[in-house]
């Protein structure tokens, strides 16, 4: 419920019929109005609701019927809520997690691998010390690269 929306409830404005205005105009839709819309539509719900002569149950059925046959009154519920930034997670714990994936993990593999291919000259223990060298550089460049962009210092 926006600010505004609460503002006018507080004031009287709206009639208790209105209090679920939300779920009632769009309860079924598959998507979410923006806020801005939400307090258009409401202010047009209101407006329709007090120029009806009708009782306010039959006027609010009414008010809803005509947003759904009307499309929506040219609103579009498409309406995505913006995605938390990468920035705003704790970047130091991602940080210990990728040092203790690359440099414990990744080593102890680099060094098996690496002291058995060097020993038996097996092709897979080969490919499996290049693997962890090829997964270790990549780890950290991902991490470098994710959290190097749109940084502004």
């Amino acid at each position: 419920m926006s600010l505004k929306y609460k503002i006018m409830a507080q004031e009287n404005e709206l009639p208790p019929i209105m209090a679920n205005a939300r779920e009632d105009l769009a309860g079924s839709l598959g998507g979410d109005f923006s806020p801005g819309d939400w307090d258009k539509i409401l202010a047009q719900a209101h407006e329709k609701l007090s120029l009806s002569e009708k009782p306010p149950q039959e006027a609010w059925v009414d008010v809803i019927r005509d947003f759904h046959s009307q499309r929506y009154w040219g609103f579009t519920p498409d309406y995505v809520k913006p995605k938390p930034k990468p920035e705003d997670k704790v970047l130091g714990k991602r940080f210990i997690w990728y040092c203790f994936r690359s440099f414990l993990i990744t080593k102890v593999v680099v060094l098996y691998f690496g002291a058995r291919w060097s020993a038996d000259q097996e092709p897979i223990n080969g490919y499996i010390f290049f693997g962890a060298m090829i997964f270790m550089i990549t780890s950290y460049g991902l991490f470098i690269w994710r959290y190097s962009r749109g940084r502004k210092d």
